[in-house]
This record gives structure tokens, sequence and C-alpha cells, in this order.
């Protein structure tokens, strides 16, 4: 699970569906050794094509959440962050 705190930021900077398949690539960036963009799209557990899942993931990735909050923070993030 994800601190409270991130939780609620998270939520006030982004819809509902962006917060869960965050919630989802999260858990996926910590079970998945080597991440790809590919890898997590094959993984990602959505019932629409390769593709669609890879290009949602893209879309998603260039998003301007929040100026303080980087991609590279994000991924520091998740990575000490262990979902139950």
């Amino acid at each position: 699970m994800l601190p409270t705190s991130y939780q609620n930021h998270l939520k006030s900077q982004l819809n509902l569906a962006e917060y869960l398949l965050l919630k989802i690539l999260i858990h996926l960036l910590q079970s998945i050794e080597e991440v790809t963009l590919e890898k997590l799209a094959n993984a990602l557990p959505l019932a629409i094509k390769f593709q669609s899942r890879r290009k949602r993931i893209q879309r998603f990735l260039s998003l301007p959440i929040n100026k303080d909050l980087t991609s590279k923070r994000c991924l520091e993030i998740s990575r000490k962050v262990v979902l139950t």
C-alpha cells in the first residue's frame, strides 16, 4: 500500500482512472526485474490490445502530473514503497 500522504496527494492530482493506472504500474515496477515499456504493457491487466496498453502507458508517463513530482521521483518512491 502507498503511504496515506502519497495517496492523498496523487488523488488530488490525478483523475480516478489515472490514479488506478499508477497504482497498477507501481505494483508492476516492483514485480518486474528489468522494466521496459513492452514488459509493462504485457503485464498490464487490461482487456485491450498490446499496442493500446503500450500507448496508454506512454501517454500516462508523459502527463504533467505535478512540476515537483518528476518521473524520476515517482520511480524512487515506487521502489521504496512495498505494496501489500
